[in-house]
């Protein structure tokens, strides 16, 4: 699949497979499938470093989804991806409209569907600014909704993310807090595991603590 390709850093393979399945979509595909699949061709635009391009087709994307009502809890999550793609022309304000106005509408929502996504991706915006404070906040606002749903392992990433916010702040205490917190909510996922222990080790790494580092490092590695 298209998808597939991407993680395999394959993106122009992806954008070919994205614009065929696209092409057969349009002939017999529902609204969702194929506003997705027009997201996904702008995700695969976005990776070979078009990010106009990657721009006008979540815009696509996004008014597909606006001409029909039985679709409008798609729409949050699509002007995710456009405000996404904004931020990536670095237009950071107008990200940030389609951000917040996004979120206003899954607040609205009886499912709240895709909330702490949302959130998550709003505080990777303020981690890629600078603004290491607000990240923190948004991250620990969609920590409480995964929470709520007791899914254990992104709560556990959820707490990593929360954990190298920290650590951009220089606060080391709070970030090894996050970070310890996050590996017991993993417990007995040991993919998760290795992912964080390798994570932490990075971070005892650049604070100058080597011996801290080469303990995960090595755990993470037989974890692996």
């Amino acid at each position: 699949s298209a998808s597939a390709f991407m993680k395999l850093g394959e993106n122009r393979k992806a954008l070919e497979l994205s614009k065929r399945a696209q092409i057969l979509a349009d002939d017999a595909g529902g609204l969702v499938e194929r506003s997705a699949l027009l997201s996904q061709t702008g995700t695969a635009y976005s990776n070979l470093g078009e990010k106009q391009t990657a721009l006008e087709y979540q815009l696509k994307a996004l008014d597909l989804l606006k001409t029909s009502p039985d679709v409008a809890d798609s729409v949050p999550l699509a002007m995710f991806f456009v405000g996404g793609a904004y931020f990536e022309l670095g237009k950071t304000a107008e990200a940030f409209d389609f951000y917040d106005r996004g979120l206003a509408l899954v607040e609205k929502s009886d499912s709240k569907f895709g909330m702490e996504s949302m959130l998550k991706l709003i505080g990777d915006a303020h981690l890629r600014l600078g603004a290491y404070a607000r990240a923190v906040s948004y991250y620990k606002s969609a920590l409480q909704i995964c929470e709520q749903k007791n899914f254990f392992a992104d709560q556990a990433y959820m707490l990593n993310h929360i954990g190298d916010a920290y650590a951009a702040l220089g606060d080391r205490v709070n970030a090894v807090a996050s970070y310890k917190d996050a590996l017991e909510r993993m417990k007995g996922n040991t993919i998760g595991e290795a992912i964080l222990l390798g994570n932490r080790g990075l971070f005892y790494m650049r604070a100058g603590d080597g011996e801290n580092a080469r303990k995960d490092l090595d755990e993470a590695v037989a974890k692996s």
